[in-house]
């Protein structure tokens, strides 16, 4: 009975994860910091290969459980270390905030490039949760003085000298 419950709940989990990933991928919902998009992949492919490791259908079924694993584990790690070069956006300063919605922000991001600088932009962003935002890019001629109150914070999330 346990383990039945147990499975339900670990699947509703694997499900959740999926959606999200999926709404990363196809809407402006957006996670940061990158370690949890790289956790929840490796989520989605244990799952996978538990199912095809427990699975009484194949002869080698717990085998090739282990290779979906093995596989899918280590190109995540690949991808986050050697091919996600630009990195995150992160925020440099919170310009303006929702006088009606307290989580909702405009605020300007940079996203390093390397050694050719830095990708710009403005956002305004409603934080779902702590790591979880939904995101709008935006021209600074859109900006209402009547719904945002400027507070001008300096967040400097990629920890640049100066100011």
């Amino acid at each position: 009975m346990l383990k039945k419950v147990l499975a339900k709940i670990l699947l509703g989990v694997w499900f959740i994860n999926l959606i999200i990933l999926v709404l990363i991928l196809f809407t402006r919902l957006e996670i940061n910091p990158h370690r949890i998009i790289y956790l929840q992949l490796i989520i989605l492919f244990t799952g996978i290969s538990f199912k095809l490791g427990f699975s009484k259908k194949y002869k080698y079924s717990k085998i090739v459980g282990a290779l979906v694993l093995i596989i899918f584990s280590s190109l995540t790690i690949y991808y986050s270390v050697f091919l996600d070069w630009r990195g995150p956006w992160k925020t440099q300063t919170i310009i303006y905030q929702n006088k009606h919605i307290s989580n909702r922000t405009i605020e300007f991001q940079l996203q390093g490039k390397g050694s050719l600088g830095y990708n710009r932009r403005t956002v305004d962003k409603i934080k779902i949760v702590p790591f979880l935002h939904w995101i709008k890019v935006l021209n600074n001629e859109e900006i209402d003085s009547l719904t945002w109150k400027k507070v001008d914070i300096y967040f400097n999330e990629m920890n640049l000298k100066g100011g």
